[in-house]
This record gives C-alpha cells, sequence and structure tokens, in this order.
C-alpha cells in the first residue's frame, strides 16, 4: 500500500472516530488498540510526535510553574496514560501513583518506568476511592474524556477531592470547550469551573495552552519537523502577544481543595 494512501486511511479513521468520540473516547478498548498501534507520545497524545514534543515540554513547564517543589509529596496521575508526566515528578522527587483504564498504557507506562516510583494500577476515575491519601492530583485530557456531562464531572471531581488532603491541589490540562472543539464533555470554562467549585474547589490560577488553529492543521497527520515546528512557534507567538485565550485549546487549572 502506498505511503499516500495510508496516511489518508488513517484521516479517514481519525475522523470517523472523532464523529463517534462520546461512544468511542470513554472505552477503554479504544485507548487498549491506539496504544498497539500507535508509538513514542502518540500513545496517548497525537499522531505528530513532532507536534507532541512542543506539547509535552508545555505540560511540564505547567507542571513545574503551578506544582513548584514537590519533592516528598504524594501525587495522584489520574488517567496516567504511560506515565509521562507521572515520571517527571517522580524524578523531581515525589512519590507518584498513576492509574489509568486502559491495560495497554499502563503496561507501556511500567514498562517505561525502571523503578517502584512511580507506581501504576488499572483502574477508572469512577472507581477511584481513595480518602485523603494525597498532597496533589492531576490530570491530563482526561475528566473531559470520561465525564459525558456536568453531572459526571461532579462526581469525578468528588472522588478526586476525597482523594485530596485538606489544601491539597488539583492540577488540571484539560480542552474545555462548548463549541465544536469539545471531546465528550460539552461545557465552556465558566461552566466546567462552577462545578469545580460546587464540588469544594478554589480556583488559583488559569493557563492557555496550544493554538488551537495550529493544532488542527498539524495534530492528526505525521508532518515532518521542518513542517511542524516553524507552525507550532507561528501559533504560540501570536496567542501570546495578542493575549487571545480564546485561541488556547487546553486550559492549566490550579485549584486548591477547600
Amino acid at each position: 500500500m502506498e505511503p499516500e494512501f495510508k496516511m489518508i486511511k488513517k484521516l479517514q479513521s481519525m475522523i470517523h472516530d472523532r464523529r463517534n468520540r462520546v461512544s468511542l473516547y470513554c472505552r477503554s478498548e479504544y485507548w487498549d488498540k491506539k496504544a498497539e498501534m500507535m508509538y513514542g507520545h502518540a500513545v496517548s497524545m497525537w499522531p505528530n510526535n513532532a507536534l507532541n514534543e512542543y506539547y509535552h515540554q508545555e505540560h511540564l513547564q505547567a507542571l513545574h510553574d503551578g506544582l513548584g517543589d514537590v519533592k516528598g509529596l504524594h501525587i495522584l496521575d489520574v488517567g496516567c496514560g504511560t506515565g509521562r508526566m507521572s515520571r517527571y515528578l517522580a524524578e523531581k522527587g515525589a512519590l507518584v501513583h498513576g492509574f489509568d483504564f486502559s491495560i495497554k498504557t499502563v503496561e507501556i507506562a511500567k514498562a517505561l518506568s525502571k523503578s517502584s516510583n512511580p507506581s501504576y494500577e488499572v483502574l477508572s476515575l469512577f472507581d477511584l476511592h481513595e480518602n485523603q491519601a494525597y498532597d496533589i492530583a492531576l490530570s491530563w485530557g482526561v475528566v473531559t474524556v470520561a465525564c459525558t456531562n456536568a453531572e459526571q464531572l461532579a462526581e469525578g471531581l468528588q472522588r478526586i477531592h476525597h482523594a485530596l488532603k485538606p489544601n491539597g491541589r488539583l492540577m488540571l490540562m484539560e480542552p474545555i470547550h462548548a463549541s465544536f472543539l469539545h471531546r465528550v464533555l460539552k461545557l465552556n470554562t465558566r461552566e466546567f469551573i462552577e462545578v469545580m467549585e460546587r464540588e469544594g474547589f478554589q480556583l488559583i490560577d488559569i493557563k492557555h495552552l496550544h493554538c488551537w488553529p495550529i493544532r488542527l492543521l498539524l495534530a492528526y497527520l505525521p508532518w515532518p519537523r521542518w513542517f511542524t515546528v516553524p507552525l507550532y512557534w507561528i501559533g504560540e507567538i501570536f496567542m501570546r502577544l495578542t493575549g487571545r485565550h480564546c485561541l488556547g485549546d487546553y486550559k492549566a487549572i490550579l485549584a486548591i481543595r477547600k
């Protein structure tokens, strides 16, 4: 099969999955299959690994800026995927436990982690029953996929709230949208924050990540670096210089458990 034809078929498959995301994204089988087909960060991120490298660095910077010194802290990585952020935090001295409902991605996370810290388990957000065990909880792109509506979002946040110690911190990096950009959960940022506040979280800070027009252009195909990198920076510089926060695909939200 010609490379161009393979690329077209993959794009068609991704468009199909996107159209059926409400029924697909909340199933562990979908992510297990993705883990078998993809490699590198693309297992839990986008097909374009050149773009993923830059997004990954943005995520680590957001963790550094929002959480500061994490040495000795107990951190829960909600929907850890392949454990990329768990490993980063463990390297900074935190004691990290990650969980994900995809068996295959947890297997990859364990294979990439060379010690017992981080630790991992196969678990759904809605089966989390920890009680005041963690100083920090973090989630990247999980609650907006796991939760189909505000009621499920409230339940998921309740479970995270119970898992945190008093005054524990929550770091979310989520694509929060009420527009065509939404994943499964369809809420705007104000509505999302209102649910958080009702479930016992107080907002500390919010930042905007990933220029969505550029993300739509680059994410779905494995474009070469020479094409990906300049366009990535054009989008990021434009968003930062103009202050057009509406162009941010993801919101980095830092909150505290009241």
